[in-house]
């Protein structure tokens, strides 16, 4: 059984778009950040991303995911949070926007889909906040199936994974109503 469509978000203007060369992302790389404070218990937090998302928890990184796969079956994973302190959740978000083996990519979708579950089941809002990050270029290679990976080291926010950094001039994403994804939990484990 899917997932109800909440929790999941976009950047205001990406995501879902139609299927032109001029207006679907490509090698578009996000940098996500989200603080919260956490009454005493134990949660748990369900992530995924089209394409592909790596996580840090308070400076920490902590995994990254999903196993490749179609919108009709598209995996989360599950991280464990403990409650009772602030927790920064910081998310680099890459949608690659081409077609290839690896990603169900190039069909103008992109999203983040995190759910929260509190010690006693309700969903715990979470706000994030947004960059686009212009660190990464690079133009297709491999019969357009991959990018070179062109990095920009002065375009690139030091320490934002990090708590305390100021993401004051950051956007909020916003829900991605058009999203049809069926979420399940990811058959095998990170490594």
């Amino acid at each position: 059984m899917g997932k109800r469509p909440t929790n999941r978000c976009v950047p205001p203007g990406t995501g879902h778009l139609p299927l032109t060369p001029h207006r679907r992302p490509a090698n578009f790389h996000v940098l996500v950040q989200g603080t919260l404070t956490l009454e005493p218990g134990e949660y748990r937090l369900n992530l995924t991303a089209d394409d592909h998302y790596q996580l840090w928890r308070n400076g920490v990184y902590t995994g990254q995911g999903p196993a490749p796969a179609y919108p009709e079956r598209y995996p989360y994973l599950t991280y464990p949070l403990t409650g009772g302190q602030t927790v920064t959740l910081a998310l680099h978000l890459y949608y690659q926007g081409l077609i290839n083996r690896v990603w169900n990519s190039g069909d103008g979708r992109f999203g983040l889909w995190a759910e929260l579950i509190g010690p006693e089941g309700a969903v715990c809002p979470i706000d994030w906040k947004y960059q686009i990050c212009t660190a990464y270029s690079g133009t297709p290679v491999g019969y357009d199936t991959q990018f070179l990976e062109d990095f920009d080291s002065r375009q690139y926010p030091e320490g934002w994974e990090r708590p305390g950094f100021d993401d004051g001039a950051w956007g909020r994403l916003v829900p991605a109503l058009w999203a049809d994804y069926r979420l399940m939990p990811q058959e095998t484990a990170p490594l």
